[in-house]
């Protein structure tokens, strides 16, 4: 049996002082005002509060039941029992308040026409990723039982870590995936521009997937070239630069910025080859480019040297 004590706890803590309760007042005041303009945002971030609430409702909820009227059920289950499943639900809880703020932030992820299922390519490369940490995980934990009683609580700990880091984490990247999978699916049944290449304009470009059509699609959901596919304005992966280079052929130079956990991002760039006779596509792209990204420096109406 284990024995939270958490009644004894609360009971034992000394009352709130007139600063304590005139800062807790001033905290809630601005909060709220805080909350207010969020919520005034639309209704994306008002899921986003409404999800928050949830998750803050559940953690209090964990308490109220462990130091109320579930103490006595709790206390008689095996404390890392009940230290995961709270955790779990908390956790849980907190994803999902990540999802509606990332939805928020980038938007809805792109309609597909009824009957349609997102193509599973980048999401392909992670599952065997996903499978490979639950089982480390699951293996970490049954090795608990086996290893000397002086590791015992340094291994739970480190039992723990690995499974929030690999959930959180591998979160993050299914997230990027759906996106992708999405996007790259929704690009070719809306669109601005399609390129074939019959001419052999690729043959001057090392790197590209040989298997895949010869083709550039742009569209809202992003760019799909050759089998790459990159989107325009995510929080996680976003156009920060779009050139013209008048080389034979003609390209775009597309400038991306990636954003991974811990805030580091990286650069990646595609040269996109113009076919012979549509350099008139290039006001169409230009326009949709400064309207979907206006941070992004866009100039493909003139060389302008990009490397």
């Amino acid at each position: 049996m284990h024995n939270f004590g958490i009644q004894a706890k609360i009971a034992r803590m000394p009352p709130l002082t007139t600063t304590q309760i005139i800062i807790i007042a001033l905290v809630s005041v601005l909060s709220l005002r805080y909350l207010w303009k969020i919520w005034r945002r639309g209704r994306s971030w008002q899921r986003v509060i409404g999800w928050s609430a949830f998750a803050i409702a559940v953690y209090f909820g964990i308490i109220f039941l462990v130091s109320g009227p579930g103490a006595g059920l709790v206390d008689r289950l095996p404390f890392e029992l009940v230290t995961v499943v709270a955790a779990g639900f908390v956790l849980v809880a907190l994803l999902k308040v990540c999802e509606v703020a990332f939805t928020a932030i980038d938007g809805e992820f792109p309609k597909l026409p009824a009957g349609v299922e997102p193509v599973n390519v980048h999401r392909k490369y992670l599952s065997p990723w996903m499978r490979g940490a639950a089982v480390l995980v699951i293996l970490l934990a049954a090795a608990r039982n086996f290893v000397p009683n002086s590791w015992r609580d340094n291994w739970t700990i480190a039992t723990y870590v690995a499974g929030l880091f690999s959930v959180i984490g591998f979160w993050f990247l299914h997230y990027r995936a759906r996106r992708f999978d999405y996007g790259r699916t929704a690009l070719v049944f809306d669109f601005w521009i399609h390129w074939s290449y019959p001419g052999g304009e690729l043959e001057a470009f090392t790197g590209l997937d040989a298997n895949a059509p010869q083709e550039t699609w742009l569209g809202p959901a992003g760019i799909l070239y050759v089998g790459e596919y990159a989107p325009w304005d995510l929080s996680i992966y976003q156009l920060t630069k779009a050139a013209l280079i008048m080389k034979v052929p003609a390209r775009i130079y597309l400038t991306f910025q990636q954003t991974t956990l811990g805030n580091s991002t990286s650069t990646d760039v595609l040269h996109v080859p113009i076919p012979e006779g549509h350099l008139g596509d290039l006001a169409v792209i230009e326009a949709k480019l400064r309207a979907l990204c206006p941070k992004a420096q866009i100039n493909l109406s003139s060389e302008n040297g990009a490397q």
